[in-house]
């Protein structure tokens, strides 16, 4: 199934990019009626149309099937409606595509364009992609036994009741698209009327980008504003908070520093200059005292220096 689904889906982008680069734009109500300007494209999206649900004998007509039998052997109905029902919208959706480019009325857009095939390379690949497409359900088998897979399908399965059910599941898929979108104008119109809210619903895309905008881009621009608030207010205030304290109290720290300073300055000016004035007084008082002291010993000198002589 992964092989078969790789060719298909490779098929449609290659496809739908040759449809996009044609008309430059990728809005299908832009387009309609581009069947007989590129035939070789519709095809290819027809078979892109049937290989992606499951159309017998198309390739993923057979994983499919594998796929749906393994999970009815596990007896779980919920799983198996799981499946089936998007197998049905699988279809349906790939048919509103088919018909919105191709078969409904031409577009202004289409009519303003001059269209044609996309380039021959392109169209190649595409081909080449298309017979892969168609042949891979036939050389499954062969596929199998090369990767050494004990797997065998049987062709016979095309007519098989599950094939019923399986085609059963696409009419309930592709019919309603198909009254809707291409055939029936009046019961368009009358489906519009009355389902006209959940058409709003879509056509406004689930009002998902709203709800981003509004709640999680608006909820993040709330909280990127509190946020910048709170920068703004508290962390941008913090460093000239701290840098005023640390400046008052460096002042304060430098003002009893030189109080300090000062004081300590005043106390031994104020030491040294007492004791310099008990020394002055201290001089002065013996004076007298010094002269008489020095005046006799200069006169013991003199006369031991006359007796020394005489002798």
């Amino acid at each position: 199934h992964l092989m078969s689904h790789a060719f298909f889906q490779s098929l449609g982008f290659l496809a739908i990019g040759a449809i996009i680069h044609m008309l430059g734009t990728r809005d299908m109500r832009k387009m309609g009626g581009i069947r007989k300007a590129m035939p070789i494209t519709f095809a290819l999206c027809i078979v892109v149309l049937f290989a992606r649900t499951g159309v017998p004998p198309f390739a993923s007509f057979f994983s499919k099937g594998l796929i749906v039998k393994s999970l009815i052997s596990t007896g779980d109905l919920a799983i198996v409606i799981t499946i089936y029902a998007a197998i049905a919208l699988t279809f349906a959706y790939t048919l509103r595509f088919t018909i919105l480019t191709f078969l409904r009325k031409e577009s202004p857009n289409v009519l303003k364009v001059n269209l044609h095939e996309a380039p021959k390379i392109m169209l190649a690949a595409c081909i080449v992609l298309a017979i892969l497409c168609t042949a891979w359900g036939f050389l499954a088998n062969s596929f199998a036994s090369f990767m050494h897979v004990s797997q065998v399908i049987q062709f016979s399965e095309i007519f098989s009741f599950p094939t019923l059910i399986f085609l059963v599941v696409l009419f309930i898929g592709g019919f309603p698209v198909y009254l809707y979108y291409y055939k029936m104008d009046s019961i368009s119109g009358a489906f519009k009327k009355a389902a006209m809210p959940l058409i709003s619903v879509a056509a406004n895309g689930y009002y998902l980008e709203q709800f981003y905008d509004r709640v999680v881009g608006g909820g993040v621009g709330r909280i990127s504003k509190g946020l910048g608030s709170i920068e703004n207010d508290v962390l941008e205030r913090i460093p000239h908070f701290a840098s005023s304290s640390i400046t008052r109290i460096t002042n304060s720290v430098h003002s009893s520093f030189d109080w300090v300073v000062s004081k300590t300055l005043y106390l031994l000016r104020d030491r040294w200059l007492s004791d310099e004035e008990r020394s002055s007084q201290a001089v002065e008082g013996s004076l007298p005292s010094y002269l008489v002291v020095f005046l006799v010993g200069v006169l013991i000198l003199t006369v031991m220096l006359l007796l020394t002589i005489w002798m």
